[in-house]
């Protein structure tokens, strides 16, 4: 990759070092002057100040520093120019683990590269291409790797009552009047409104090509496979004023077990200057998709029928589709979920639709549903063998209508 033009954000050290000097100042005059906490005056300074603190912090995050750069990747790692001169090497290679990138509204995009340890490094570059090289070119194609999100859970009610509450309280402890004390604490406990958030409120998601990895704010973790996401569907926008622009908070992740992950992707996606469309939504739904479709052609090995004889495949399928495999005995399992799309997926080809529908007639509760789905489809050979997969009495029966619809190769 040769030399690339790009910003290097940075937080501003100002906001953060203004927070605490002012945090430590209000708390000395309180204790110099206990009175200041007594009268009216001291009231609207105790809650300037509580307002302040977290102002500060906002704009230390939310207003970084910005400094045109020119990147170059090599053996090394990330090193970077400004003005001529030599910044040397941001991120060595060996210490990156993943990296990102989200579209911006100037067209521009944005990359977050993460290291183990240490804080991550966010550039800006030209780009979508510029974004894509700069990522492979360090090994980190978000395509080939994982993305990791800052999101909040959706929505957070429990969080807001918990919060709202010592909230709540601060200010009824400075209203009654009580002494200094008490308004010391309340300022330590205004400082600690952040860490009370990351821990209700907030969640990293890490997108991969094998699965979510879920890390909560209080250090426990979740790993959810692919194969156990039933769908990924987009929270639809609540309803608000009229002519008010209002969008999706985020999306939802529902399992094979009826449970649902829903996060709001609001903060991530506002921080970058996308609201109309959600990145991260997609993203994810897209790594979903490429999962389940590596899966189906992984299955197509296994249901195709090669050079087996009508009842050798017949009852090579009904291992694979029967209680048995699904708990890991005999034969390798597939999935209902993937075996009924395969049914239904109008790409395949009919010999492994065919088969698809064999193998989730194994077990008779698949019967039903199967019986239905094959109304719907409109290829008279599927139809007929997924219909007679429904309700075949025997295998004897399913294999001389497979001989019917299918080239034979019985066994002399």
């Amino acid at each position: 990759m040769g030399s690339t033009p790009a910003v290097l954000v940075t937080r501003s050290r100002f906001w953060a070092v203004s927070t605490g000097v002012i945090f430590v100042v209000a708390v000395l005059l309180l204790s110099v002057s206990p009175g200041r906490a007594e009268d009216l005056a001291g009231l609207a300074y105790i809650m300037g100040t509580l307002g302040f603190l977290p102002a500060c912090a906002w704009l230390g995050y939310h207003a970084p520093r910005r400094r045109e750069i020119t990147i170059r990747v090599d053996r090394r790692g990330l090193s970077a120019q400004r003005r001529g001169r030599d910044l040397g090497l941001l991120r060595d290679r060996a210490s990156l683990r993943r990296g990102g990138a989200v579209a911006m509204p100037d067209g521009r995009y944005r990359v977050d590269l993460h290291t183990r340890v240490g804080p991550r490094l966010r550039l800006e570059v030209e780009g979508q291409r510029e974004a894509r090289e700069l990522l492979a070119a360090l090994g980190l194609d978000r395509r080939e790797g994982t993305s990791r999100f800052h999101l909040r859970w959706h929505p957070p009610v429990q969080g807001f009552a918990v919060v709202g509450a010592v909230v709540v309280g601060v200010f009824a402890l400075m209203l009654v009047g009580l002494g200094p004390l008490w308004v010391i604490g309340g300022l330590v406990a205004a400082g600690l409104m952040p860490l009370v958030d990351r821990v209700l409120f907030r969640v990293d998601l890490t997108v991969g090509i094998d699965g979510l990895e879920i890390l909560r704010g209080s250090g426990a973790r979740r790993f959810v496979p692919h194969a156990r996401i039933v769908r990924v569907e987009e929270i639809g926008a609540p309803q608000g004023w009229p002519g008010a622009e209002i969008v999706s908070p985020g999306f939802r992740v529902v399992l094979d077990d009826g449970a649902i992950l829903a996060f709001d992707t609001r903060d991530e996606r506002f921080r970058t200057g996308v609201w109309k469309t959600d990145p991260i939504f997609e993203g994810t739904r897209d790594a979903w998709t490429r999962a389940r479709a590596s899966s189906a052609q992984a299955s197509a090995v296994t249901l195709l029928r090669g050079d087996r004889s009508t009842r050798e495949w017949v009852l090579a399928l009904r291992e694979i589709g029967s209680r048995d495999a699904q708990i890991g005995y005999r034969v390798s399992a597939i999935d209902e979920r993937t075996l009924f799309d395969v049914v239904t997926d109008a790409q395949a080809s009919s010999e492994l639709r065919v088969a698809a529908a064999v193998a989730l007639g194994a077990q008779a509760e698949h019967a039903p549903k199967l019986r239905v789905m094959a109304d719907d489809l409109a290829e008279p050979m599927v139809r007929r063998i997924a219909i007679r997969a429904a309700t075949a009495s025997s295998d004897a029966d399913l294999e001389e209508e497979i001989d019917a619809v299918l080239p034979s190769r019985r066994a002399g």
